[in-house]
């Protein structure tokens, strides 16, 4: 006989098995060619300076340091703005970590780029994105972060 059009597997079977997530980590685990890590932003009020009238502000420490990460720059055109008489251009990235890596994450943290390996741009480095946006799911293989670099 055969096989209905419209089948829906076999009766008492899930179409998607209750380990797919951590059975696929592995697979995106092995594209993840940078290391990040991740701070909430501001800081602490650092000693005064009487030299220069000013208060430094310590940065936080970051809350997930040397997260492994995949960083691609998103196709969307940058955009430009004028700022104080200056052009400042705005890029976008897509940054991957794994899905249950940085539980404290929020928006606006700041995402500094620790290391690329030998395919990745070594002008990276050292650059801190903002999250913009982050991926949420019921299906999740990793975390996507939507984050901007503003290139002064």
């Amino acid at each position: 006989m055969p096989r209905p059009r419209h089948a829906q597997g076999r009766p008492g079977t899930r179409v998607i098995p209750a380990d797919w997530s951590a059975t696929h980590r592995p697979v995106t685990a092995k594209t993840m060619t940078a290391t990040c890590s991740i701070r909430h932003p501001g800081g602490t009020p650092g000693e005064f300076d009487p030299e220069t009238g000013t208060t430094p502000v310590v940065p936080y420490p970051p809350h997930a340091p040397a997260l492994s990460t995949r960083i691609q720059v998103l196709s969307l055109q940058d955009q430009e703005a004028i700022a104080g008489d200056e052009q400042v251009s705005t890029v976008a990235y897509l940054v991957t970590i794994d899905a249950t890596a940085a539980a404290e994450l929020a928006l606006d943290d700041l995402v500094k780029v620790d290391t690329v390996d030998a395919n990745g741009d070594p002008t990276l480095v050292g650059r801190e994105l903002s999250v913009d946006s982050l991926t949420r799911g019921s299906l999740v293989w990793e975390r996507d972060l939507i984050c901007t670099d503003n290139l002064g």
